[in-house]
């Protein structure tokens, strides 16, 4: 053991070379380089899931809405954040009936996308009606972050007002993002 001690103690009395030093930082700099890229999109997808969970807590909390006031909720897009108008990317309100704003959802990140596709009822508008499930509606949205279009998340949403989060299509396929 003291042996141990003293080569080590030798060591560090003695100075590292110029090749040491170079060969080190060479190796730190071929790690970094490797890292990058990955951080950028790891980054993307956690934004994504959670945008994405911040969605499905709206989708839930107008649920959630209808059945506590005891009449229709709507879920929207808006850009104005005082009325519908199908724009899902610039945000999305909660609204009462009698256009009284519940709550507000911020727009999308830069460069991301939002599409809601929903059955023919389910336009531009989800209306959860005070039993918790949808007017006939059922559909999903898809999240695309900016930095990597192959790797979406959607959001569905059964007729019966239950949502879900899913790296799928509904029927189960990859998501393109293409749109």
């Amino acid at each position: 053991m003291v042996c141990i001690l003293g080569m080590v103690k030798n060591r560090l009395q003695q100075a590292f070379s110029l090749i040491e030093i170079l060969f080190v930082l060479a190796i730190f700099s071929i790690m970094l380089l490797m890292l990058v890229p990955n951080k950028r999109v790891l980054v993307g997808k956690n934004r994504a899931l959670s945008y994405v969970n911040e969605l499905r807590s709206a989708l839930q909390f107008t649920r959630i809405s209808a059945i506590k006031f005891g009449e229709p909720v709507i879920f929207c897009g808006s850009k104005d954040h005082k009325s519908c108008d199908d724009r899902w990317d610039e945000g999305q309100i909660v609204i009462t009936r009698s256009n009284k704003v519940l709550r507000v959802f911020p727009r999308v990140f830069a460069g991301d996308k939002l599409i809601w596709q929903g059955s023919i009822l389910a336009k531009d508008q989800i209306t959860f009606l005070p039993n918790g499930a949808t007017k006939e509606q059922r559909g999903h949205f898809y999240y695309c972050f900016g930095n990597s279009p192959g790797d979406g998340l959607a959001v569905i949403l059964e007729a019966t007002g239950r949502v879900r989060i899913s790296d799928k299509t509904p029927d189960n396929k990859t998501i393109s993002c293409n749109f």
